[in-house]
């Protein structure tokens, strides 16, 4: 099972190509674009899973 979210994309890219590629041919916009992702993975995602999962919750069962 794959996981990572970059590892899925340049999977589905190279297995089922299409017109438009999910990621740049050129190198250098290709680690600009993963470096992207893996800030928004790494900081960004990770820090909202506690709110989002507080806001789930059942009303009662809220930390406040």
């Amino acid at each position: 099972m794959i996981d990572e979210p970059s590892i899925i994309i340049e999977s589905l890219d190279l297995k089922y190509p299409g017109r438009v590629r999910m990621l740049p041919d050129d190198s250098q916009t290709a680690l600009k674009a993963r470096f992207v992702g893996r800030y928004f993975d790494n900081y960004l995602i990770t820090a909202m899973h506690q709110p989002v999962f507080e806001a789930l919750r059942a009303d009662g069962a809220r930390k406040d």
